[in-house]
């Protein structure tokens, strides 16, 4: 299986500064597989939401081997949540997307009840916008 992780730093939803970051990955690191290039990250602190956009190489469509995750440390706390710290896992396969929270009683992650947001993929092109109520109403947070 190919795992696409998308693997970055902080953003802070209240500054409007941070309004739209972008992330650029080294690519080529293994010729021929799946590979993330670029990151987008956009909030708009006026509608509440915030939009990944991840760009990738090597991968035109989902296929059976491919997962994209998005790790959401919602409290920027990394002894909260899974071993990373990760609260909420944003992820997409071949299968359609989820959303899932940390369980720490049964040490693994569940589905939210209720979630919709959109979430696409296309020409190697993932984006999904999801609300920040959706992780809680924090004003920043990490994500990998």
């Amino acid at each position: 299986m190919r795992l696409l992780a998308v693997l970055l730093g902080a953003l802070a939803l209240a500054a409007p500064a941070l309004a739209d970051a972008n992330y650029t990955d080294t690519t080529g690191e293994d010729p021929g597989s799946a590979d993330i290039t670029t990151i987008h990250v956009a909030n708009s602190p006026a509608t509440g939401s915030i939009t990944f956009t991840v760009y990738m190489t090597g991968v035109p469509v989902l296929t059976n081997d491919v997962t994209i995750l998005v790790l959401i440390d919602s409290d920027k706390n990394p002894a909260t949540g899974n071993p990373l710290g990760a609260d909420y896992m944003l992820g997409l396969d071949s299968g359609g997307w989820y959303w899932t929270r940390w369980n720490a009683t049964q040490a693994n992650f569940v589905d939210v009840p209720g979630a919709s947001m959109p979430v696409t993929f296309a020409n190697g092109v993932f984006k999904a916008t999801l609300h920040d109520t959706d992780i809680g109403a924090v004003k920043s947070f990490n994500f990998g």
